[in-house]
């Protein structure tokens, strides 16, 4: 049985200036956020398109996203 296909776009985890764009007080709050709703809709069996930024800054912030990306259900495709 295939599952359903989602496509998120531009999540920039741990991008302090987006959080505050998109209204959230810090970066930690945003992540969840996108994290929580994820885990809400996405079961494991699903497809996940992640389309442009998945973040922005440094070799440390891009590890800390991809670490996110993987503890989140469904298969992913960057």
């Amino acid at each position: 049985m295939t599952g359903s296909t989602w496509f998120i776009s531009d999540p920039h985890f741990g991008h302090q200036k987006v959080s505050e764009l998109r209204g959230f007080r810090s970066t930690e709050e945003h992540d969840n956020a996108i994290v929580n709703q994820w885990r809400k809709q996405v079961r494991p069996d699903d497809l996940v398109f992640v389309l442009g930024d998945l973040s922005a800054g440094g070799r440390a912030v891009e590890r800390d996203a991809l670490t996110i990306l993987r503890s989140l259900p469904g298969r992913k495709r960057l």
